[in-house]
């Protein structure tokens, strides 16, 4: 009997190594097709794929179409002729493009600038917070590279009260002429709220933007509400007690709600940062002298209208907040709740898409690591928006909007900062070249 045992082990061992062996070489074979109807190939390259933690070191990457079609050890069929443009990647690495999930749009005249920088800065995808209709033509546009644009309809902003069938037209609306969510900037009444997000349910329209005050957070969290904005709530939800704060982060995660907690614009706006420091910001370089001296006069200005008292009094209570903000951030990506990086820039010294590696920087004094920071501006965002079956992680079959970079993010942040090249739906970019079409 034990024989028996032992025998029928032994033919399960070898039938599932036979398995593991044709999956192998059927892998094998399909690497030269692959690599021969490749468009691109990228050599000994570190992959970031932002579903493990560590990066693929010597790994070849294949894209065809716009599509990643290969990712293995790169030792298969060195020899095989090809026109695909092959990229030397020894010592570099690529990762997904990043997300810049509050972001508000420029006026037309400014706009080719506008994405050309963020798309140099390895910014993808944008997330528009504050929409109108003439967003929607800029998806059209050809004479510039353009991100994946998730675009906001017109937001709500009103003390009126929102009956059912107001927030009905009003929705409709916006679903006919192609707005992918709406934002509530502020509501007046528990039943307007009530109104939007019952309707918003019925054109499956997602529905975020700030906390409203009219309705307690938790409402709020379980309200249909997908993403809350400039960390709304969680200063006071932290200091109510570690005890009401995880259940706080528990519904938060329960019902798959996300935070853009925007948290370098706050901290220009209370002035934490002196101006010799904003000037030396990444990016800064490519801001023209005219307007840096209008960011200076305009801080001078508000300096002098305030007073310095005034200054000093808010810098200090918002130093408090801060650091509440930074602990509850931590606990927000220790509990697994849904993280996005939104920059909300183009203020004073702030450089869109450059300004990415600014909010980082506040997520690493939070103690976030490496990882955690860069899967807010990735497969995150991605999962978010529910394109994390095409895009947000280096994988086969998703979409090759990537970045090539001469450092390993995940050992170091400011990694970001050196970007070599941006694969953007299906072309593949410079720097160089990019920084040409800035006007």
């Amino acid at each position: 009997m034990l024989f028996l045992k032992q025998t029928q082990l032994m033919k399960t061992k070898i039938s599932i190594g036979f398995i593991a062996l044709a999956a192998s070489l059927q892998c094998l074979a399909q690497t030269p097709e692959q690599i021969i109807n490749a468009d691109v190939i990228i050599r000994d390259i570190g992959v970031v794929t932002m579903i493990q933690p560590s990066a693929q070191e010597h790994q070849m990457v294949c894209i065809s179409k716009g599509i990643i079609t290969f990712i293995g050890k790169d030792a298969a069929a060195k020899e095989l002729k090809t026109n695909a443009k092959v990229i030397n990647g020894t010592g570099k690495y690529i990762m997904p493009g990043m997300a810049d999930m509050h972001c508000h749009l420029p006026e037309k005249k400014e706009i080719k600038n506008y994405f050309t920088l963020n798309i140099m800065s390895g910014v993808t995808t944008l997330r528009s917070m504050q929409g109108n209709n003439e967003h929607l033509e800029y998806r059209k546009m050809t004479d510039a590279p353009v991100p994946n644009l998730y675009l906001s309809a017109p937001p709500v902003l009103t003390k009126k009260i929102i009956s059912n069938s107001v927030a009905d037209s009003m929705i409709g609306k916006y679903k006919a002429e192609g707005f992918d969510f709406v934002k509530i900037l502020y509501v007046n009444d528990s039943a307007s709220f009530a109104a939007i997000m019952l309707n918003a349910k019925k054109y499956n329209m997602p529905v975020c933007g700030h906390l409203p005050k009219c309705v307690s957070l938790e409402y709020v969290l379980q309200s249909g509400y997908n993403s809350i904005e400039h960390m709304g709530g969680i200063a006071s939800a932290y200091d109510k007690g570690m005890e009401y704060y995880q259940s706080t982060l528990t519904l938060t995660k329960k019902n798959n709600v996300y935070h853009c907690p925007t948290m370098d614009w706050y901290q220009i706006a209370y002035h934490e940062l002196s101006e010799d420091e904003m000037k030396k910001r990444f990016g800064m370089e490519l801001i023209e002298d005219s307007v840096k001296q209008k960011w200076s006069k305009s801080i001078a200005d508000d300096i002098k209208k305030a007073g310095e008292e005034k200054i000093a009094k808010d810098k200090a209570e918002y130093k408090i907040t801060q650091e509440k903000q930074l602990k509850a951030l931590k606990l927000i990506a220790d509990n697994n709740v849904g993280l996005l990086i939104g920059l909300d820039a183009g203020g004073l010294y702030e450089v869109p898409g450059f300004e990415m590696i600014e909010e980082m920087k506040i997520y690493k004094r939070a103690g976030l690591s490496n990882y955690q920071i860069l899967q807010a501006a990735t497969i995150n965002a991605a999962r978010y928006l529910k394109q994390d079956g095409k895009w947000g992680s280096v994988e086969t079959n998703k979409d090759a909007n990537l970045i090539l970079l001469s450092a390993n993010p995940l050992i170091d942040i400011e990694a970001i900062t050196k970007v070599e090249g941006i694969f953007l739906n299906g072309k593949y970019y410079l720097p160089k070249d990019l920084k040409k079409n800035l006007e």
